[in-house]
């Protein structure tokens, strides 16, 4: 089997290369190439440096990249303990807690950068401002003089137009956003 794989724009080398035999550049190139293909497209570093990439995108791109490779970690775990390898098996296993704490905190980063920019309505905060606001309505009720009947029937109103309060404020939330 002889095919040949085009790197770059004018370098081509042979599919299975021995790398010890090819200048260093052809090595850079090979490397290169076989980067693209893992990625079926654009590297991360050119992901990176793309202006039409949002935060978000990066943070779920990269921290996707970080679970795939606790994946293959955990596929390599699995074939050391079946080979009986019990040292290459403790190895592997510590790097992928390494790879799964660093997974974690992404997760959390990408929580407080979304908490940083948005408001969090499941929040035991947004609880407490909402209570506070509907004890406002109330207290507006009683130091209007309005009966106890109004109040019942505002409050019952004001239940029965926000029911899906939760989702509406998300959706103008993230209208916002963009």
């Amino acid at each position: 089997m002889n095919e040949t794989v085009e790197v770059m724009e004018s370098v081509t080398i042979p599919d299975k290369v021995d790398l010890t035999k090819v200048s260093v550049s052809k090595q850079l190139a090979f490397r290169d190439q076989k980067i693209r293909d893992h990625y079926k497209g654009d590297t991360l570093t050119e992901l990176i440096n793309s202006d039409d990439l949002s935060v978000e995108d990066l943070m779920r791109a990269l921290l996707s990249e970080i679970l795939r490779e606790a994946d293959n970690l955990a596929g390599n775990r699995v074939i050391a303990d079946e080979n009986g390898n019990i040292e290459s098996s403790t190895v592997i296993s510590a790097k992928r807690v390494e790879i799964v704490e660093k997974a974690l905190k992404a997760i959390m980063s990408k929580k407080e950068f979304e908490a940083q920019n948005s408001i969090d309505v499941e929040s035991p905060s947004m609880k407490i401002v909402f209570r506070y606001f509907l004890e406002k309505c109330q207290e507006s009720f009683d130091k209007a003089g309005m009966s106890a009947d109004i109040s019942d029937t505002f409050f019952r109103c004001f239940n029965d137009v926000s029911t899906l309060w939760k989702k509406e404020l998300k959706k103008r939330i993230a209208e916002i956003k963009t």
